[in-house]
């Protein structure tokens, strides 16, 4: 006998979606969205194209859209303090929701609530009477309670995970424990979100491994004498009552009255007309053309360029819409500020502000701008550059919206002795700077700083700094001052103290989620004009690699509970392709060897064999090694060495005397930039460098080392990139649970689980490797470990 499908129904967890969408577009730095009378639109667009989206991939014949109603509910009555830790929502978010129910109404999808209950008892009580009646209930939420409700005949899509779809299994997987526990391991965890208090002292690992061994919460509690560990034990046995309160508050109630039936959110035809007059009054004129009606609704404009197909989206910054969960990673889009990066190389000059304000003729908004900006931009992304927005940037844009998306655990403990620990040596550090001064001080303070240098101590002064010709104290000056006293080197290592502790060992743990107790930076794809990524919330790509504090902090990142840590990076990448540019046969055979490209150096620059290169000499072969390749200069490496400027000269002669190719290829580059007036990597990736002729010598200068050094620095970034896409699909296809999590420099950072540890390291290798042929084989390196410090 046949059996025939259920019907499905999608239960919309309404105000948690927007919310997380409304933030997770904020994150990323995406203009607001405005119409041209000042309303917002933002959270209704974000919905809308949600809405849009999850329709149009999935076509569920049943919807219903569940909100908040007002006033409280009885978990407010019972824990006054319920939910009040809840940052207040913005007003401009705020004052969009009843024009989202209008667009609903118009939409004719039901909106269901419900007095004295939350949209999560509406959605649980709904659910378990669908799935009663015959229907497939489809949760789509981005809330971990919601898990609760996942049954073999309940599902739960989160769209802000790339449409995760959770079953049984697939929540045990993701939390430890089975649906049915879910409430069992809030109440002992808490919600900082929610402000359930749970069981102090108890963590997610812990509360797994308790009700793993005990079966229920209920069964904890009542035997918690048996407990081994005493801090559990205790905090079991003392917090009972705040324990089963915070159960209580955590259990979804699926016993609410409801007046709809499933059979009465069934899928309607829109009312168009409505539905029109709303959009133009929004000004949303790309979804008026899906209507049909975009020609009758779009105001005229002095811009006369074609604008791309209906089907294809036009999105400022695709990623963010991806983590908002707003456009299908399959949708075809052109993206302005990928398309902009392209051409101008500047992540300054690709604000969407600047970009209206150097292509339009008149301002706009961003619905009506973008298709406009596309025209303008797209006629310049020819050739290599549409290969690269085509293989490389637009493939990427999802890669990095999933790596968003899953964040990395941070183990506050670690962080927080090691706050204690710098704040004793920056207290040691303060009595010493005070003794040598001779008085108290502000530290922090440039003026005060100043007048005990070089007026109290009577040290050299390095020149005068800003309107207010007051004495410069930067770490330059301060590093030539080391010389003349001892004060100088304890400022600059106060100073590297204290932006350690305030930018990652303090903030570190504010910028953690509640939600996933994860930390989830943004990438940002035309961060750098070589090419390479940048991030912010927290900015990873300062932390540092060589010095022992870098390591203690690089030590708190740490992989799920019971998975590992994988760290991959290239070798001498930019070396490397130093040999493929100049193909310098000394260099290029040196590579193919396999030999230490260091100690080669140094024994061509040298003149000695190998077996007789010092540690010394090769130290200072590689310092020339990657100050060629930075286009540092005698003075420089004479800084660096520690040696006269002489002698910094000779290494540099006898470097190019015996990599003759490379400076043949410095000479052409520069000479090529002079001509073209911009610079190429390997795929084409172009960057204007409008100083290469300035008279001013510095700017020339400078000019002339970024001609040479941006297609090394470019061309690894887009290496890297190109071995990210590749790795994101293979872990894809092979439905592996490994997962991407960060881009740091030339650095790769993934989390596995111990069964795929071996394999994911090997795949991430052999994609590293095969990113592009050279002339010089690619050598990537791999190592795992419980953090990233250690992962080597």
């Amino acid at each position: 006998m046949t059996v025939m499908p259920r019907p499905r129904l999608f239960l919309l967890d309404s105000f948690n979606l927007i919310f997380r969408a409304f933030h997770a577009r904020q994150r990323t730095g995406a203009p607001p969205m405005r119409t041209s009378r000042g309303s917002s639109t933002e959270a209704i667009y974000i919905f809308y194209s949600m809405l849009r989206r999850l329709r149009k991939q999935f076509d569920p014949p049943f919807l219903a859209a569940v909100f908040e109603s007002e006033g409280p509910t009885f978990r407010d009555e019972a824990f006054p303090a319920y939910k009040a830790t809840r940052t207040e929502t913005p007003p401009e978010l705020l004052e969009q929701i009843p024009m989202i129910e209008q667009m609903l109404a118009a939409l004719r999808v039901p909106v269901l609530k419900a007095p004295g209950f939350e949209a999560d008892d509406v959605i649980g009580a709904m659910a378990r009477r669908a799935a009663a009646e015959g229907f497939e209930p489809w949760i789509v939420s981005s809330d971990k309670d919601m898990l609760q409700l996942v049954t073999d005949e309940v599902f739960m899509l989160d769209p802000m995970k790339q449409d995760t779809l959770y079953n049984p299994a697939k929540v045990r997987e993701f939390k430890g424990v089975p649906p049915e526990r879910i409430a069992d391991l809030l109440a002992l965890v808490g919600d900082t979100a929610d402000n359930i208090p749970g069981a102090p002292g108890i963590g997610d690992k812990g509360a797994v491994a308790l009700l793993e061994q005990f079966g229920s919460l209920e069964a904890l509690l009542d035997r918690a004498a048996e407990v081994s560990r005493k801090s559990y034990r205790e905090s079991l046995q003392n917090h009972r009552e705040q324990i089963e309160l915070s159960k209580r508050l955590a259990t979804i109630d699926c016993s609410v009255p409801l007046d709809a039936t499933p059979a009465s959110l069934e899928v309607r035809e829109p009312d168009a007309e409505t539905l029109t007059a709303l959009f133009r009054e929004w000004e949303f004129f790309s979804f008026l053309k899906e209507l049909g009606l975009g020609a009758a609704a779009e105001p005229q404009s002095s811009e006369s360029e074609p604008e791309p197909e209906p089907s294809t989206f036009v999105v400022y910054d695709w990623k963010s819409h991806l983590r908002a969960g707003a456009v299908p990673p399959d949708q075809p889009v052109e993206d302005v500020l990928l398309y902009a990066f392209l051409v101008l190389a500047d992540p300054g000059a690709c604000a969407l502000d600047s970009l209206m304000a150097r292509y339009l003729e008149q301002p706009a908004e961003p619905e009506r701008a973008l298709p406009l900006l596309a025209a303008r931009l797209r006629p310049q992304v020819q050739g290599d550059l549409r290969r690269v927005y085509d293989e490389i940037d637009l493939p990427l844009a999802p890669v990095l919206a999933r790596m968003e998306q899953a964040g990395i655990r941070i183990e506050t403990a670690q962080l927080a002795r090691l706050s204690e620990r710098m704040d004793s040596e920056i207290g040691r550090l303060t009595d010493e700077i005070f003794a040598l001064a001779g008085q108290p001080f502000n530290i922090n303070s440039p003026q005060q700083l100043g007048k005990i240098l070089f007026e109290d101590l009577g040290l050299p002064a390095q020149g005068r700094t800003g309107k207010t010709k007051s004495y410069s104290t930067a770490a330059d000056v301060l590093e030539a001052l080391s010389a003349h006293h001892p004060i100088a080197a304890k400022v600059l290592e106060y100073r590297q103290l204290s932006k350690l502790k305030g930018t990652y060992v303090d903030a570190l743990p504010q910028l953690i989620s509640p939600e996933d107790h994860r930390l989830h930076t943004t990438f940002h794809p035309a961060g750098a004009a070589t090419g390479r990524l940048s991030s912010s919330n927290p900015n990873l790509q300062n932390i540092p690699i060589r010095t022992e504090l870098g390591r203690e902090i690089r030590a708190a990142f740490v992989p799920e509970p019971g998975w590992t840590l994988i760290v991959a990076d290239y070798s001498q990448i930019e070396l490397r392709l130093l040999a493929h540019f100049s193909g310098d046969p000394v260099l290029v055979e040196a590579f193919r060897q396999n030999e230490d490209i260091h100690t080669r150096t140094a024994a061509e620059v040298f003149g000695v064999p190998p077996l007789m290169v010092t540690p010394e000499m090769r130290r200072n072969a590689k310092a020339v090694n990657f100050g060629i390749v930075y286009g540092q200069t005698a003075f420089g490496l004479a800084s660096q060495l520690g040696v006269p400027r002489d002698v910094a000269e000779r290494y540099i002669h006898g470097y190019f005397e015996r990599y003759a190719g490379v400076r043949k290829w410095i000479d052409q580059t520069v000479e090529e930039v002079r001509q073209s007036g911009f610079t190429l990597t390997l795929h084409g990736r172009r960057r204007p460098i409008p100083d290469i002729n300035a008279r001013n010598p510095n700017a020339r200068n400078f000019a002339e080392r970024t001609a040479v050094n941006t297609p090394l620095q470019g061309t690894a970034a887009d290496l890297i990139k190109i071995a990210m896409i590749a790795i994101d699909r293979d872990l894809r296809e092979q439905k592996m649970q490994t997962r991407m999590l960060l881009q740091v420099h030339d650095e790769l950072v993934l989390e596995a689980p111990p069964d795929e540890a071996a394999e994911a390291a090997r795949l991430v290798k052999s994609r590293l490797e095969s990113a592009a042929r050279l002339k010089v084989p690619l050598l990537a390196e791999t190592g795992a470990g419980p953090n990233w410090r250690d992962a080597k």
